[in-house]
């Protein structure tokens, strides 16, 4: 059984994102008399002129005097700050990171924590509050400018004052990137493509080539499901492992039978529209059972949530909460996973895909190598899909820090959704 979990753990769990200790960007800033442009400035320092009266000046003297200045940044969330995160969720907020994380971090609002909360976290040997103060410790460690000494004649107390208003300016946006960062750093469900790769081309596309050769049909059943199927019984092994009941995880899997039908009727489909000539459709529809298993894993998701926000509000934990609906505030946490969004716009593009590899190449359409690639086309795309988002998770918080620089310095740039109203 325990080999079994750690094969579970190797092909459902990525790991961490980031690395076990912390570590800094520093882009350095020193331009010289007129080529002092604020309009080029890096945007955090932008941020800081338009909160500070007269700051344009003042930076043109400190750069004239000979010093420079260093933006520090974080590339991921701090490990103390992710863990803290984690633990809160899984013993308080039923495994939910909003809306308490935007409104510890936004509002220095604490969590509701009941007492059973408390005790759980110190049979875990944590303490729910020490972990909330630490998310709040590292809002502003996230981005700091510091001053460089170009030429070694030492920082004048007036220069360092500057520097710690700067500091003291950026805040807020210091505060908003730490949030950003951790609702892309916390660990995603989304198996890396080495490993993919290695179900599909060790496993998956050798046993549907053999039965293929004897049941063209079947090979199509075993392509196009029997990736989702070990996951979900690895899920399953997982669940098992971490402490549920074989009567809890038999109801957790129970809701894939219906949908392991629908995949046989959809693909004895296939068989009829390959039959007919209509390769486009029979491989569009083939594209909808090979996603038949993500999509109610989506739902799913949604649902949990759902169920999650319910019982947070029935502990009162919500009772401050902005959202018309804990249907709403579950499809809005799914969301802001990268890896929900990498799932759903792979079951989006699998079936034209699939549509556009049967046209293009029908005589593949019996072959198990072909098919189980195919098949896993869509969790491929959402591994993409993560780390492109991972990557231009940088280029779009920059976009969201430019399109508030317009706003009056008095008008809060950050804040957490307020929440009214629960059925």
């Amino acid at each position: 059984m325990k080999s079994l979990a750690r094969f579970a753990e190797w092909f459902i769990r990525e790991p961490l994102v980031h690395p076990q200790r912390d570590r800094f960007d520093v882009a350095v800033v020193s331009p010289l008399g007129e080529r002092f442009n604020a309009a080029e400035l890096p945007f955090e320092l932008r941020y800081a002129c338009e909160r500070l009266s007269g700051a344009e000046e003042r930076l043109r003297a400190f750069f004239e005097r000979g010093y420079g200045l260093g933006v520090r940044t974080m590339p991921r969330a701090p490990v103390a700050a992710l863990q803290a995160v984690d633990r809160i969720s899984s013993i308080s907020q039923e495994g939910t990171s909003e809306p308490w994380l935007s409104r510890l971090i936004f509002n220095e609002e604490i969590p509701v924590f009941s007492d059973d909360d408390i005790a759980e976290a110190h049979a875990r040997g944590c303490h729910l509050l020490t972990d909330a103060h630490v998310i709040l410790s590292e809002r502003h460690p996230m981005i700091r400018i510091v001053a460089v000494d170009l030429e070694a004649h030492g920082i004048e107390d007036a220069d360092a004052a500057f520097v710690s208003e700067l500091n003291r300016a950026i805040e807020p946006i210091a505060a908003a990137y730490l949030h950003h960062r951790i609702l892309l750093d916390r660990r995603s469900d989304v198996p890396s493509p080495f490993r993919l790769f290695a179900i599909t081309a060790l496993l998956v596309a050798p046993a549907a080539h053999l039965v293929a050769m004897f049941a063209q049909g079947l090979g199509r059943l075993v392509a196009a499901i029997a990736d989702d199927v070990i996951r979900e019984s690895s899920e399953l092994v997982l669940l098992r492992n971490s402490g549920f009941t074989r009567r809890q995880a038999f109801h957790q899997g129970a809701v894939y039978v219906p949908v392991l039908f629908i995949a046989i009727i959809l693909l004895i489909a296939v068989n009829g529209l390959i039959d007919g000539g209509a390769y486009g459709a029979a491989g569009f529809v083939f594209g909808l059972s090979a996603v038949s298993f993500p999509v109610i894993r989506l739902l799913q998701r949604v649902a949990d949530r759902r169920t999650a926000y319910l019982a947070l509000h029935r502990m009162r934990k919500l009772s401050h909460v902005a959202m018309p609906s804990t249907t709403g505030m579950a499809i809005r946490d799914v969301a802001s996973r990268p890896d929900a969004v990498g799932l759903a716009i792979g079951i989006l593009i699998a079936p034209c895909a699939a549509s556009i590899a049967f046209l293009a190449a029908p005589t593949l359409v019996a072959d198990g190598w072909f098919l189980a690639f195919l098949a896993a086309l869509d969790t491929f795309v959402a591994i993409a899909v993560i780390r492109l988002l991972r990557a231009w998770s940088r280029a779009s918080f920059i976009r969201r820090i430019t399109g508030i620089l317009a706003k009056p310095p008095d008008e809060p740039a950050f804040r957490a959704k307020p929440v009214d109203h629960l059925p």
